[in-house]
């Protein structure tokens, strides 16, 4: 079984105009003690948002993350949005990270968002990858 979550990091952090925003900045589960200390920053932290189940045999999942998109102020936080919003919009079956993406689907975008205790600018995006969770080279 595949890890779809490290297929889409790798796919985000390879993209040109994702890492003109974030630098190479794009985290999951949680964003990294040390990078904690820098936050507010341009960054993307992509969690695990649940799934729908499916009641056939083909090889492949459709789990949904939240990506978290911050920025050091609400128009970083939504440029950010805007260039992660375009990398899933264009991803169309590539492999990244040793995982088949097949296709991402937006079910919501650009949802403003304040860290919690803490008070960071961001954006949440909402979305569906259709995945194979066969192991691929």
């Amino acid at each position: 079984m595949v890890n779809v979550m490290d297929g889409v990091i790798a796919y985000l952090k390879q993209n040109l105009v994702v890492d003109a925003e974030v630098d190479g900045a794009v985290f999951g589960y949680k964003i990294p003690d040390g990078v904690v200390k820098a936050m507010p920053m341009p960054c993307v932290l992509v969690t695990a948002a649940g799934g729908s189940e499916r009641a056939d045999y083909i090889s492949y999942s459709t789990p949904r993350f939240d990506l978290i998109c911050y920025g050091t102020t609400n128009d970083q936080a939504a440029r950010v949005a805007i260039s992660v919003w375009e990398a899933l919009h264009s991803l169309m079956r590539e492999v990244h990270g040793g995982v088949l993406l097949h296709s991402a689907i937006m079910s919501s975008g650009g949802t403003p968002w304040l860290e919690p205790g803490a008070g960071w600018p961001g954006k949440v995006i909402t979305c569906v990858v259709q995945a194979s969770t066969d192991t691929v080279a």
